[in-house]
């Protein structure tokens, strides 16, 4: 099998992004069997980017964010697993997941450079995909899987557009993804599309608090509030240009409004909670402020983010 061919047991999830009719490969590129888009296979990743419909704002994030990865590189080998952050995340994935039938396929929406979900690969084996916008982490996802030999795939994508067949997926994971859509309800919308019946949607976002409305300013992050969202654009895009923007367009919502984005395309039991996360706090020069900052954050005026759960 190439380099570029992709496993019979992934092609077959795959749709167009455009207008969700199966693809099929031809050589180095995928085809749609409708409208005949076409899109390039490199190095076993597909780019399934809708290019057409990429905003100013969502282009900012995907250059920020190529830019942080690249920064940030491949993990040295080992790493991964001591890294409390993600162990945390991959027993919480584990214990949030929908019943043992609905597990599968498993999508990290957001992957980075997949050492999250390597180590789901390596908790839960089955058909565990990553889908990011930036083709640096996508690369790195790849490279990272090869280098522990486990089985993954990964493909270059947008979260408005899903390039997965309807009720395809069985679990949908995506922490820090959703807040860099302006267009929150186009990317939920998707996300019940290509769930099953009996399926589940774990994302996290930046919820509006004491903390974000100060801490999150230092990399332009816009408070989904009347007036103030409006004003914050204005400030950090017009005014400032983009000075601040370290990881490109960003929101945080009430927890009120993020789960009505959920309630309204449809899911059911859509419940909410503060993720028992380890925060770093890298940017307080002092060790005592960084831990005042992680003691201060277990409390709801001060919660960095909020998880929202939700069944199809």
């Amino acid at each position: 099998m190439g380099v570029n061919s992709i496993p019979e047991n992934y092609l077959n999830i795959l749709a167009c992004p455009y207008c969700q009719a199966d693809v099929k490969q031809s050589q180095d590129q995928l085809v749609c069997q409708s409208c005949e888009r076409k899109f390039p296979i490199k190095n076993g990743i597909p780019d399934m980017l809708p290019y057409d419909d990429i905003s100013p704002k969502f282009q900012l994030s995907i250059n920020s964010w190529n830019k942080e990865w690249k920064k940030v590189g491949l993990p040295a080998k080992g790493q991964t697993k001591a890294d409390p952050s993600y162990v945390y995340v991959t027993k919480f994935i584990c214990r949030h997941a929908p019943s043992e039938n609905e597990w599968g396929p498993f999508l990290e929406a957001g992957c980075g450079n997949g050492q999250l979900a390597l180590l789901v690969a390596k908790e839960k084996k089955g058909l565990v995909i990553g889908i990011d916008a930036c083709h640096e982490a996508c690369e790195q996802s790849r490279q990272l899987f090869d280098r522990e030999q486990e089985e993954g795939f990964f493909v270059v994508g947008d979260l408005r557009h899903l390039p997965f067949k309807t009720a395809s997926l069985g679990y949908m994971f995506g922490w820090g993804s959703l807040e860099h859509f302006p267009d929150t309800q186009v990317a939920v919308q998707e996300i019940y599309r290509t769930l099953r019946p009996g399926g589940r949607v774990n994302t996290s976002v930046p919820v509006i608090s004491l903390a974000t409305l100060g801490y999150y300013q230092i990399w332009g992050n816009i408070p989904e509030l009347p007036l103030i969202k409006p004003l914050a654009e204005w400030f950090h895009h017009r005014l400032l240009r983009g000075r601040h923007l370290q990881y490109g367009y960003e929101k945080s919502f009430t927890i009120r409004g993020i789960k009505k984005y959920f309630t309204k395309v449809g899911f059911e039991n859509v419940r909410h909670g503060r993720p028992d996360n380890y925060y770093r706090f890298e940017r307080p020069p002092w060790e005592w402020l960084r831990a005042l900052a992680r003691w201060l954050s277990q409390f709801r005026l001060f919660w960095l983010i909020v998880y929202v759960e939700a069944d199809r």
